[in-house]
């Protein structure tokens, strides 16, 4: 079974079509890139898939093991203010709140497992650094990180390197295009046509 199979989906707002009659599957270790100009539905797409938009008809089949697992989602909108209180640990280690349940306690082996991933994108040295105190880009990997807490096999991903300067999102992107060369599904939202024809073998335009 495909890890996702859009069958004639449809998703509207208000009784307004924004996505009409689309199909199309997603395998795994595939790198799904989901492009179209701006209103065409995109996030609204990938929310469907993760269950957080309802489809207005056709029906999203996703494979019950994967669900299982979890799925690392990167939104394209996060709190990143000034005021916003957490850590970069404690951002990164509320990943693994969905593995622990809500009223669990986080031991030393969690925060050893955050600080490696931490490690592997390399911003362990920011873990106490207060999130909104960083850089576009230094967020974006901490938050990067934490969908790697909840998944490091399935992430999806929702314009992760919008906004960022032009390094950053290099940066941000050969890091992802990484991550899939290492065996990890993405199925990612992006405006970057370029990045997307060269690292995805599976793209969704939408109109």
């Amino acid at each position: 079974m495909p890890l996702v199979s859009c069958n004639s989906v449809s998703f509207s707002y208000n009784g307004k079509n924004i996505l009409n009659n689309l199909s199309f599957e997603v395998k795994r270790s595939d790198f799904c890139g989901i492009i179209g100009k701006n209103g065409s539905g995109k996030s609204t797409l990938l929310q469907g898939i993760l269950g957080l938009k309802k489809v207005s008809d056709g029906k999203i089949e996703v494979d019950s093991d994967a669900k299982k697992h979890g799925f690392g989602y990167l939104a394209q909108n996060y709190p990143h203010r000034k005021y916003f209180p957490a850590t970069v640990l404690e951002v990164v280690m509320s990943g693994l709140l969905s593995k622990k349940g809500v009223f669990s306690f986080f031991n030393s082996k969690d925060k050893n497992y955050a600080l490696e991933k931490m490690s592997s994108l390399g911003i362990e040295h920011l873990q106490n650094r207060k999130f909104g105190e960083l850089s576009g880009g230094e967020a974006q990997k901490t938050l990067l990180v934490r969908a790697l807490c909840v998944s490091e096999k399935y992430l999806f991903l929702d314009e992760p390197s919008s906004g960022l300067d032009e390094k950053s999102q290099e940066e941000l992107n050969n890091i992802i295009a990484g991550l899939h060369k290492n065996g990890a599904t993405i199925i990612m939202v992006s405006h970057n046509i370029e990045y997307i024809k060269t690292n995805a073998n599976n793209i969704v335009k939408l109109k």
